[in-house]
């Protein structure tokens, strides 16, 4: 005896090969996929597809779907970014298939609604169904004893909703 076990079975590869076969036909699956200007990832279960829908000309890449991801499954894109002299990836934000627990709080939270979010191609959001986040009116009030109008919030709202009209002083 050479120290090996003499109960092991000979292994030329074949075991190895069963078993990455078996291990590619388990669930979740995972996907992304462009679909005209729209990212979609798409997360298959044994019962149910969860796509979360990332509508890349509506997306002004504020951050805020960032900052409210509890999974920190996305990230800011490659914005602009070319590879061999074409652009890659022109979406602002990049959404990680496998991160994303698909629980549609970044839906909720994005203030220009450039994401959906679809379970079995219906438009749902689980958290709002169990009432484990609340829904917030869209409704913006400046407070004119707060507001020294400055214009700021003119010059950088990135979907030029505000418009201000302060006379300049000379």
């Amino acid at each position: 005896m050479t120290g090996s076990c003499a109960a092991a079975p000979k292994n030329n590869g074949e075991d190895e090969r069963d078993s990455s076969m078996a291990m590619s036909n388990l669930f979740p699956k995972f996907s992304r996929t462009q679909d005209g200007l729209d990212v979609v990832m798409e997360q298959r279960l044994l019962q149910a597809t969860n796509r979360l829908i990332l509508k890349s000309e509506t997306c002004t890449g504020c951050g805020i779907c960032i900052e409210a991801c509890p999974e920190e499954a996305i990230t800011l894109g490659r914005l602009g970014g070319y590879g061999k002299g074409a652009v890659i990836d022109d979406a602002k934000v990049s959404i990680d298939a496998e991160k994303c627990s698909y629980c549609g709080v970044c839906v909720i939270m994005c203030p220009f609604n450039a994401l959906n979010l679809k379970i079995d191609e219906e438009e749902k959001l689980p958290i709002l169904e169990k009432e484990g986040f609340p829904e917030y009116d869209m409704v913006t009030e400046i407070d004119e004893e707060k507001c020294v109008r400055c214009t700021i919030c003119d010059e950088i709202c990135p979907r030029e909703a505000i418009d201000r009209d302060v006379p300049l002083f000379e």
